[in-house]
């Protein structure tokens, strides 16, 4: 029994030992801090969605992935030292386009609302104060669908929420930042599979 004793008090007193000097160093070399971020981006790709004809004859061309959207949410700088960090964001929005002819009423609208949660890496460059950003995480699209307008008053197509994953590159300078992503998803529309991955460029106000 004391043998035994003996090897479950090594560990626990290891243990407590790697806390304290977890919270000892930690202080010095990581600051935690809340920041945000407003993000404007332009996505393309995707399946083409079901054609429609307008009365001029042209056809509409919506894809699932060719989204402009906006996003705003909290980051939380989890780690930092020297210049690098790891923060986790999240962020939640609205992502719309549409198509029609000109000169007219007639109009197909694709309306989806993205939720994100992010882990980012942070890493200066030593360059004017420049930043190369890395992430990925998690993406949820909610809701929305497609709907018509003008002579295509009550055509909808249902879009179901979606899971997908998402990884992005980007380098910002004090507040702003630029970069690309890509997204894969795969919503289901009236019942049927289909590919809403898409590869975008975003421009951000970053408060970090």
């Amino acid at each position: 029994m004391r043998a035994t004793h003996a090897k479950t008090r090594v560990p626990a007193l290891l243990t407590a030992l790697l806390i304290l000097y977890l919270l000892a160093v930690l202080p010095r070399t990581a600051h935690a801090q809340w920041g945000g971020e407003l993000r404007t981006q332009i996505g393309f790709g995707g399946d083409a969605l079901p054609s429609v004809t307008y009365p001029d004859g042209s056809s509409s061309d919506l894809t699932l992935g060719k989204l402009f959207t906006v996003t705003l949410g909290p980051s939380y700088a989890l780690w930092r030292s020297g210049g690098s960090a790891l923060v986790l964001q999240a962020m939640a929005g609205w992502s719309r386009w549409y198509t029609g002819p000109k000169d007219s009423d007639d109009r197909l609208e694709i309306n989806r609302f993205p939720v994100e949660a992010l882990a980012v890496y942070a890493q200066g460059l030593g360059y004017k104060g420049w930043v190369l950003r890395v992430g990925g995480g998690g993406v949820y699209h909610i809701g929305g669908g497609v709907k018509g307008s003008g002579s295509l008053e009550g055509y909808r197509l249902d879009i179901d929420n979606a899971l997908g994953m998402a990884g992005e590159l980007s380098v910002a300078s004090g507040m702003l930042s630029l970069g690309v992503r890509y997204t894969h998803i795969r919503p289901v529309v009236d019942g049927v599979d289909m590919d809403g991955s898409s590869i975008g460029v975003f421009v951000s106000m970053v408060s970090m």
